[in-house]
């Protein structure tokens, strides 16, 4: 194979790049959490009683669609519960989501008998290119109004 030698203009920028990388990394502030999905009359829910209690939205808000119940179906061991620790950033252990767009398919949120939402996230599984889409409940548990770019996130088992 062969390698193109690095000028030390390249290298410069290089390192440049990563010191902004790092600093950008430095500036987020971490959020991680360990949550349930819970599955109920073959349909998968975020088990969050909170965000109902504070108003933010109704039952149908948590329910998974779009590759995100399929993803968890398989990764339950046919059991009715599934715990993931997710975050922001990366920790030991943790696959990789990346955020491909942001959107939402009205006709598929109609067909799973989800709330109408202006928006959500496409998210994409690095190690398997698993695509999934993800409600602006997201946001919530992420305690932000943007969608992050990353997700990190692990099956507890």
């Amino acid at each position: 194979m062969h390698q193109k030698n690095i000028t030390a203009k390249d290298y410069q920028l290089i390192l440049t790049l990563n010191r902004a990388g790092q600093n950008v990394n430095k500036m987020i502030t971490e959020v991680k959490k360990t949550i349930d999905f819970v599955k109920e009359d073959k349909l998968w829910y975020v088990d969050l009683p909170e965000f109902i209690e504070k108003g933010l939205g109704e039952k149908g808000n948590l329910l998974m669609v779009a590759g995100a119940d399929k993803f968890l179906e398989m990764s339950s061991d046919d059991k009715p519960k599934v715990t993931v620790t997710i975050s922001n950033k990366p920790f030991e252990g943790a696959r990789e989501m990346i955020n491909t767009s942001v959107g939402v398919d009205l006709q598929m949120l109609k067909d799973y008998n989800h709330p109408i939402v202006t928006h959500g996230g496409y998210y994409r599984i690095v190690d398997n290119n698993y695509d999934m889409w993800l409600c602006p409940t997201l946001l919530y548990v992420f305690e932000n109004d943007k969608y992050p770019p990353f997700i990190f996130f692990k099956i507890e088992k």
